[in-house]
């Protein structure tokens, strides 16, 4: 019997001044490891929504109203960009032009995407001049842990078989222009941050496993070093200097790293393909090393969401310190720390164990 989390949200009467509302439900299958959601928005005077790269879109109606004559948006006339200027996360732009002289009184329009990974299911952006309102029942094994801004309120009600959370944010309530909800779904009998931590331990499992070509390759790259450090070194010199940063990826490879094997022999990949090879290279040479996660933007905060981390490097534990190795930087060198990693929180995954700590200027030597 599959497990569904049912994510509803109520609908909403329209506002007397007019603002937006905007109805989402979402249904994730956490057996199929798939979401479906839809989005409904009414209130509208210009027809427009953006996807990111792990949604799908995959159906779509809407209707604009000219006076009393309601009137049918095909979706075949939406046009559709894609912004390319983030590319740790490109988007895709939906609208649809209203021909002059036919400004609509109101438009309505649903879409329904799709997420093929249940853990995507990460954060909501809720724009400071829309009404929204969110209401998610999980089974009552699952439950969800959360961080919103103070502007979202929340509640929570428990029946026999589920529990119900609800969000709710008004228009106009916060001067800034978005409003940010992070959430994970997990058992109720996991913390949140094991059950990321061992999640994307999973997704690095597949990617590991080092070939005869690629062990020869790596032993003739450190050749010439006498010790695990100086081998280290070379190695990282070589992942430097030899493997092109690359930052284009969607759906999966977003947060997944590509195979290590693939990417020493193609020689390109983003910083989390990179970070895996340098990891697992150093580990077949004997080094303690680490997969790590961090913000170059904000520390995550207690919680680890799937929306927490931008960015990825090595962590090599050499001589009872930490070396924090950002093989993407071509101006980084081996036991130096880059000014844009201090003070940063770095998530640091292994098999064997998984740490966090802060990166202190102190490290630098």
């Amino acid at each position: 019997m599959r497990i569904c989390l049912m994510i509803f949200l109520s609908f909403l009467y329209f506002c007397l001044n007019g603002q937006e509302i905007v109805h989402i439900s979402c249904k994730a299958d956490l057996d199929a490891n798939q979401v479906l959601e839809s989005y409904y928005h009414t209130n509208v005077e210009q027809l427009q929504f953006t996807l990111d790269q792990t949604q799908t879109l995959s159906s779509f109606s809407g209707y604009y109203w000219k006076g009393k004559k309601r009137c049918k948006i095909k979706k075949k006339k939406l046009n559709v960009t894609t912004d390319f200027s983030n590319q740790n996360n490109p988007i895709t732009h939906y609208s649809y032009p209203i021909q002059k002289g036919k400004e609509p009184s109101k438009i309505a329009f649903n879409y329904e995407t799709v997420r093929n990974e249940v853990m995507y299911l990460s954060a909501f952006q809720f724009d400071n001049n829309k009404t929204y309102k969110l209401d998610i029942d999980v089974p009552n094994d699952y439950m969800i842990t959360h961080s919103v801004d103070t502007s979202i309120q929340t509640s929570a009600k428990k029946t026999e078989s589920i529990n119900k959370y609800i969000f709710q944010k008004q228009a106009g309530i916060e001067t800034s222009e978005y409003s940010i909800l992070q959430l994970m779904v997990h058992l109720n009998t996991s913390d949140p941050n094991d059950y990321f931590s061992a999640w994307y331990l999973e997704l690095l499992e597949d990617q590991t496993e080092l070939s005869a070509e690629s062990k020869a390759a790596i032993n003739e790259i450190v050749k010439t070093g006498a010790t695990k450090t100086e081998k280290a070194k070379l190695f990282y010199q070589y992942v430097r200097d030899k493997i092109q940063y690359y930052d284009v990826e969607s759906g999966i490879k977003m947060v997944q790293p590509e195979n290590v094997n693939t990417v020493l022999r193609n020689k390109y990949g983003d910083c989390k393909d990179v970070t895996l090879l340098l990891h697992v290279g150093l580990q077949y040479l004997g080094c303690n090393s680490y997969f790590g996660l961090l913000n170059l933007v904000e520390n995550p905060k207690d919680v680890y969401y799937l929306s927490s981390f931008n960015h990825a490097i090595c962590v090599l534990e050499d001589a009872e310190q930490f070396l924090f190795l950002d093989a993407t930087d071509q101006n980084s060198q081996f036991g130096k720390i880059s000014k844009a990693m201090i003070n940063r929180k770095v998530l640091m995954l292994s098999k064997n164990e998984t740490k966090s700590t802060l990166i202190l200027p102190k490290n630098n030597f």
